[in-house]
């Protein structure tokens, strides 16, 4: 029985991946670790609501007991800013609580996987490699599902028809091809936008259940019209400012702890839990989840993530964490060869430079790296911002351009 350890084992995505993943019947030994037992007893009663292949759940009593002998680990905490032991977070969220995960990781399953959740998830995931040569890692956001759904009911297609292919890095992806049943239709579906996008077209019960992402999809549009490119996610991004004024945030609607806690209700159906668990992130959970079954070889899937560059983007070192859409495998990830047009190649270039900069200042706890990293982009910054090393409770991430 394979296992996966949880780090963060009471938290409302972790909840729901290992709901989605005992839904398909796939039995493993899910090992739970995190700051507040109540929550974590919470996901264990769950979970026994949809035990139906004799997979085993345990509460660790250590970070060490949880990560022993896994598979896979998934890390979906909210641990912050802070230091961790010997470590400095270097104004990377997570950053620090990431290098002690993957120092117990080189001693307790140097083999496993290790895919992060939570933003962002590509620099801490450069430093772990970088500092301890761990190259099993993946970085997830499901920000090309989104555009995948849309761009299905625009077309009027079957979701599993339509495949957009991304490059990019987390918050900044372009599309360099989108193809319908191995077709590509990209110039064509460009055509067409540009004449014709109405939100209120978009139909489908995820759209009616998640509204906010086809309604997001006007931005996209506008950045299409001005770069020639699909830019996803669909809400567009910070780089580009005058983008039309949509009702996004008021759509979105995410699930609380308390949402949670009434799920415990033993009166609802399997059906009426999924329903709120999926709610985190619009489904999320279901991504995450197919990616977990696809890397311990229980299936293939095609899905858009965080992995390191490995030849995928020419010009590029090896150890560069970018977003490509992959094909996920038993114990392996299969990455395109992708010729990007000029103008997303352009676009990237200080971006995938600026990623790895940072994660080797986290890897190597070097504040002179980080410097260079935040005057990559210097209108940005200047040098009072980054005289001395970076203060604790401060966030690295507004000096990059969309993070």
């Amino acid at each position: 029985m394979k296992k996966i350890a949880l780090i963060g084992g009471g938290g409302k995505i972790t909840t729901a991946t290992i709901l989605e993943l005992l839904e398909e019947n796939i039995p493993c030994r899910f090992s739970l670790y995190g700051r507040t037992r109540e929550k974590m007893e919470n996901t264990c009663t769950l979970a026994a609501r949809f035990n139906d292949c004799g997979a085993v759940l345990d509460i660790a009593p250590t970070l060490e007991d949880a990560l022993e002998g896994a598979d896979l680990v998934l890390y979906c905490a909210s641990y912050g800013l802070g230091d961790f032991e010997a470590y400095h977070a270097y104004g990377v969220q997570h950053g620090a609580y990431l290098m002690g995960i993957g120092e117990r990781m080189t001693v307790r399953c140097p083999d496993a996987w290790l895919l992060v959740v939570t933003n962002p998830p590509d620099i801490p995931l450069i430093a772990v490699h970088l500092r301890f040569g761990l190259s099993r890692v993946v970085g997830l956001c499901n920000a090309s599902v989104f555009t995948r759904k849309v761009l299905a009911a625009y077309l009027g297609e079957p979701e599993a028809d339509v495949m957009p292919y991304d490059a990019g890095i987390n918050h900044e992806l372009w599309y360099y091809d989108v193809r319908v049943r191995g077709l590509s239709v990209y110039n064509d579906l460009r055509t067409r936008l540009l004449k014709h996008y109405d939100p209120s077209e978009i139909t489908g019960a995820f759209h009616e259940e998640f509204p906010e992402w086809r309604e997001g999809f006007l931005r996209n549009v506008e950045i299409l019209r001005q770069t020639g490119y699909l830019h996803a996610p669909v809400g567009g991004g910070h780089r580009f400012r005058g983008l039309p004024e949509t009702r996004m945030g008021e759509l979105m609607k995410r699930p609380t702890y308390a949402d949670f806690e009434k799920l415990l209700d033993p009166t609802l159906t399997r059906e009426q839990i999924l329903k709120g668990t999926r709610r985190c992130a619009a489904e999320f959970p279901r991504y995450i989840a197919d990616i977990i079954a696809a890397l311990l070889g229980l299936r293939e899937t095609e899905q858009s993530a965080l992995v390191l560059n490995r030849g995928a983007l020419a010009g590029y070192p090896d150890d560069a964490m970018v977003q490509l859409t992959c094909r996920f495998c038993r114990d392996a990830v299969v990455r395109p060869v992708v010729a990007l047009p000029e103008f997303i190649e352009a676009t990237l270039a200080s971006r995938i430079r600026q990623n790895l900069l940072l994660g080797r200042a986290l890897g190597e706890q070097d504040a002179l790296c980080l410097k260079q990293a935040a005057l990559t982009f210097p209108e940005r910054v200047d040098f009072a911002d980054v005289a001395k090393p970076w203060e604790h409770g401060d966030n690295a991430e507004p000096w990059m351009s969309l993070n």
